[in-house]
């Protein structure tokens, strides 16, 4: 029919919102195997998009395209298998921080974050901080240094407390991992160890 509609001039019908039967999935999926069983074919592929970037225009294009679209939950639920597990590379990482960062993320406000926040945050939002976390978690094996706790929201804990020794902040001897209800029961939770420090002024 499609074929008819083309050698007549006319538009052939839209598929869109059809669906193809198991059938038509099985042929299209052998006539494919079979092209790409043939080594002159690969030659011919360019890759599609590997390696360029969509114009300026053709983004836009795109975005008005999906404006107010939404994901099925079907849609949904196979992206979730499909990325469940799936982490970047540090490379990667260090890569989508760098392109996020300042004013090229889509949050910026003029850094008003910065000046609203305390010094122990700006640290704990440093790459620093991250690096030293991550290496108490690995040395604890991820698990509550106080109770043996695995598999639930770990914390790094500082032993000597963060306010009193600066010079202990990034030492990785420091720290413990400890799970939520744990780290709540230390002496320098929540700014413990501060409100001690007026309370004894006082």
């Amino acid at each position: 029919m499609r074929q008819n509609a083309k050698k007549s001039g006319r538009k052939p019908p839209s598929r869109l919102g059809t669906h193809s039967s198991e059938r038509q999935k099985e042929a299209a999926s052998t006539v494919m195997k079979k092209l790409w069983s043939d080594p002159q074919f690969r030659l011919l592929d360019k890759g599609g998009m590997k390696g360029k970037r969509h114009s300026q225009e053709s983004n836009e294009k795109n975005r008005k395209a999906h404006v107010g679209k939404k994901m099925s939950d079907h849609v949904k639920e196979i992206l979730k298998k499909v990325n469940t597990g799936r982490t970047h590379s540090e490379k990667t990482r260090k890569l989508l921080s760098k392109i996020n960062k300042g004013s090229a993320n889509h949050f910026w406000k003029g850094g008003v974050s910065g000046k609203n926040r305390t010094e122990r945050q700006n640290i704990m939002s440093g790459d620093k901080y991250k690096k030293w976390r991550a290496k108490v978690f690995m040395r604890d094996n991820y698990t509550c240094q106080e109770c043996g706790a695995r598999g639930v929201i770990i914390n790094a804990d500082h032993i000597k407390s963060f306010l009193d020794f600066p010079s202990l902040r990034f030492r990785v001897s420091n720290g413990r991992t400890l799970c939520v209800p744990c780290h709540r029961k230390t002496d320098t939770y929540g700014g413990r160890a501060r409100k001690k420090k007026v309370i004894t002024k006082l």
